[in-house]
């Protein structure tokens, strides 16, 4: 073969080698693209899983899964009667530390807080924790309303599993019993007269 058409033959061969490396390096992202693994092809994420679209971060957890906390409590009140108000706190069995917070309406007052809990009357709320473990807990005070008390009142509560904030749920608004006289309509006395006898 004639050397100078071997030469020629080999400058061609290596200048479609270099195009070809060259069409890969500036390949459009949109070429790229297709070979990279998209989030969206996988399987619909269940309830309470991470939310990130990057399954191997562990992205932001919802703060639901840390715990949750519930609390207990009658539903109306009386002024100057005592009641007790219950929080049950189930942290989640990751969890490492956590502590509870509720404030009550102001004026009044608590006692008989359980668990080592602490009473800060200048700023109308009770504190538990921190807990180092996620062994669940529940948690008591008992609330006593002024002699002035009325209308309806709320209870507010959060608790804090390894930082992140849960609202305690369940009963939060406490409503002034009514008020019944003698001689109202449904009350005991209503079925007696004046003279004391009871009514034929």
């Amino acid at each position: 073969m004639n050397p100078h058409r071997k030469d020629l033959i080999t400058a061609a061969i290596d200048a479609a080698v270099v195009v070809f490396v060259l069409s890969l390096v500036l390949a459009p992202a949109s070429v790229l693209a297709q070979t990279r693994w998209h989030p969206q092809t996988l399987p619909a994420q269940e309830p309470g899983s991470s939310t990130s679209s990057d399954p191997w971060s562990p992205g932001s957890s919802d703060p639901g899964d840390s715990g949750i906390a519930v609390r207990q409590a009658p539903t109306t009140y009386v002024p100057t009667v005592p009641l007790v108000v219950t929080l049950t706190v189930t942290p989640d069995g990751n969890v490492q530390t956590w502590a509870v917070e509720e404030t009550v309406p102001t004026g009044w007052r608590v006692s008989a807080v359980s668990a080592d809990g602490h009473w800060d009357e200048k700023a109308g709320v009770v504190r538990w924790g921190p807990f180092f473990d996620e062994t669940p807990q529940t948690l008591r005070y008992t609330l006593t309303p002024p002699a002035g008390a009325s209308g309806p009142q709320e209870l507010r509560g959060t608790a804090s599993f390894d930082g992140a904030d849960v609202t305690v749920t369940g009963i939060r608004t406490l409503q002034r019993a009514p008020i019944t006289k003698p001689g109202d309509p449904g009350s005991p006395a209503a079925a007696v007269t004046e003279d004391g006898r009871g009514r034929r």
